[in-house]
């Protein structure tokens, strides 16, 4: 087993619906749904709403290599995205996600360009650790 890193973008909040998030971002996400849904195998309700967009689990020493990935596709929608922000009251959250196989652990630095647009845009980041 390898080191493997997944980063997604998450947009969340009370109420706004996904398929406007899809439309003005022209972004398929992997994941989505409505505060109230039903969480599958449990029996409780989701919270909040949720749009997501991941790169999807890859091998990797470096999380910036899927970073890159996010910052190409959100760049060109800066804008887009901060009139999505104050339009619909959402959170930003670059979400990544990272599973340690046999202490082969990745470099774990942010560049300055990917910090410089998740901030533009207001966005958090958030760093999950699995160790294995």
């Amino acid at each position: 087993m390898n080191t493997n890193v997944n980063v997604e973008f998450v947009v969340t909040g009370e109420l706004f619906n996904p398929k406007d998030i899809t439309r003005l971002l022209n972004i398929q996400p992997t994941e989505e749904w409505v505060k109230g849904d039903n969480v599958p195998n449990r029996k409780i309700v989701r919270s909040y709403t949720c749009w997501c967009y991941g790169v999807g689990v890859e091998e990797s020493f470096d999380i910036n290599n899927q970073l890159v990935k996010i910052l190409g596709m959100l760049n060109p929608r800066r804008e887009i995205l901060k009139e999505i922000k104050k339009d619909y009251d959402v959170e930003y959250l670059v979400l990544i996600t990272i599973k340690i196989e046999d202490d082969m652990k990745p470099i774990m630095s942010i560049k300055l360009p990917i910090i410089e647009m998740m901030s533009d845009i207001g966005a958090e980041f958030d760093i999950d650790l699995y160790i294995y």
